[in-house]
């Protein structure tokens, strides 16, 4: 059978699904704030990574190529931003703030700890340094390394958008191979890195949504996290963690499937737009900047015009994850019984 014929199979299935299981579908818990929104909530946010995400890749992507691909797409993206008013959180990887870095009796960054070997759904880390892929150069010699020029772009958009972090090196903050002393020295490394600019971060996205350490992260003040302790729910309000962080959840990738075609993708992306304003929920959209710019064109673009047009006719509100945690802060109490967080 031919690739097309199996992809459209594929989407067949995928529809049918989408349509018995009633997604998106919305959750609705004890543990969720006693508070209505006014309208429903949109959250954007980006994993800005070049090539630190691409290392140990099990597809073998090319760090580089991906790396590359992303510089050339993120001015693109910020101005289509710029022009339709949209804030969103740039997750970005702490050692993109450097504009150089380098060896110390040829180890380089020999204050980090190193995480232990391991394999996930996406990575597999089974030999050499963690940082043997690091050129310890500058971003004018390895620009698929350091990116404080494109930083430097986020901070003078039209648009006032949120930084958030991402870990310093790309590691996800699971205990089975980032114990507590490197899960702390990443926070610690980011937030040096980002003080130069001025921005003391609040909001965590982890690397592979491998999520953890609530406690050290709020003793770091952060106030949100991109997780969500419940699976097969797209849109629900955020939940207050016992740690004292909102984590708001993650509804869907942008591009969730590769193989996918762009119609069916945009269906799906204004179906939860569709019912997070029918039911006054959250959504919380995620993208990688690495995509091809076909799917800039065909997805991206076209559902940020989807958000502004329902924001514009009053059905939806954007905002970055640090508004949300404000808005919630702000606007609702506690509940009793806090969800216990990993």
């Amino acid at each position: 059978m031919s690739t097309k014929f199996l992809n459209n199979l594929d989407i067949l299935r995928s529809k049918i699904a989408f349509k018995l299981l009633g997604k998106p579908r919305p959750l609705l818990l004890k543990e969720q704030p006693e508070i209505n929104f006014e309208h429903g909530i949109l959250c954007i946010s980006g994993d800005f990574e070049l090539a630190w995400a691409w290392r140990y890749d099990r597809n073998k992507s090319n760090p580089q190529k991906m790396a590359l691909q992303e510089r050339k797409n993120i001015p693109t993206i910020l101005s289509k931003l710029d022009e339709l008013n949209l804030p969103i959180t740039w997750a970005i990887v702490g050692h993109l703030f450097l504009e150089r870095c380098s060896r110390i009796n040829g180890v380089p960054h020999p204050d980090m700890p190193r995480p232990d070997y391991f394999k996930n759904d996406y990575w597999e880390f089974k030999k050499g340094d963690w940082y043997d892929f690091d050129p310890c150069s500058d971003f004018k010699s390895a620009p698929d390394w350091y990116a404080p020029d494109l930083i430097e772009k986020i901070l003078n958009s039209k648009v006032r958008h949120e930084i958030a972090c991402h870990s310093f090196s790309h590691i996800g903050f699971n205990g089975k191979y980032c114990p507590s002393k490197l899960a702390e020295a990443e926070l610690n490394e980011c937030e040096q890195a980002m003080a130069k600019y001025n921005i003391k971060p609040v909001s965590m996205v982890f690397p592979g949504d491998e999520a953890g350490y609530f406690e050290l992260l709020a003793r770091y003040g952060y106030k949100c996290v991109r997780y969500f302790p419940f699976a097969n729910f797209e849109i629900a309000k955020p939940i207050k963690l016992k740690e004292g962080l909102w984590a708001i959840l993650s509804s869907s990738n942008i591009v969730p499937d590769d193989t996918w075609d762009s119609g069916y993708i945009l269906w799906r992306l204004k179906k939860y737009l569709d019912k997070t304003a029918e039911k006054k929920a959250l959504c919380h959209f995620w993208f990688h900047p690495s995509i091809p710019e076909i799917r800039i064109k065909e997805v991206l673009f076209p559902i940020l015009e989807y958000c502004a047009k329902k924001r514009d006719e009053g059905l939806l509100d954007i905002m970055t994850m640090r508004e949300v945690g404000e808005f919630m802060d702000t606007r609702c109490s506690i509940p009793d019984t806090r969800h216990k967080s990993k």
